[in-house]
């Protein structure tokens, strides 16, 4: 449920000022830390490789789209955060989700509203949500 809450917290902040707030992306790690400490099994060690591998998967394969102009790098922040509490691997394949997902919301704004720039937060979320709904973990 935090995946989800956060995601849809950074698609407030982008709606309304096509910004991210830094504050919001250092809440996330903090409580992503908390969160892993807390209910994460193994050792210390072994969960903060989880989180810092997690963390920054996404910083490296997205950060080249961010080089790019395809997303802002509040984008890739968001899901650096998701990352470090998903994990490597399944972040991946959400970044691959969100991209899917980004480019049919493109390609819809163009056609039905006419608008050259989209808020890829959105695309984000519906990522976390087909994760999660692929995985049955949202009812």
């Amino acid at each position: 449920m935090f995946c989800i809450g956060f995601s849809a917290l950074a698609v407030w902040f982008d709606w309304r000022s096509f910004r991210i707030p830094n504050r919001l992306i250092l809440f996330g790690y903090f409580a992503v830390f908390l969160l892993q400490m807390l209910w994460l099994d193994g050792t210390v060690v072994w969960k903060l490789f989880y989180l810092i591998s997690g963390g920054f998967c996404p910083i490296f394969l997205m950060g080249l789209v961010w080089i790019a102009g395809g997303i802002g790098a509040g984008d890739v922040k968001v899901l650096s955060v998701l990352g470090a509490i998903l994990g490597a691997k399944e972040i991946v394949l959400c970044c691959f989700m969100a991209l899917v997902a980004g480019a049919f919301i493109g390609i819809a704004a163009k056609i039905i509203i006419k608008r050259k720039k989209i808020h890829f937060s959105v695309a984000i979320l519906v990522s976390i949500l087909i994760y999660f709904f692929q995985n049955g973990a949202v009812f």
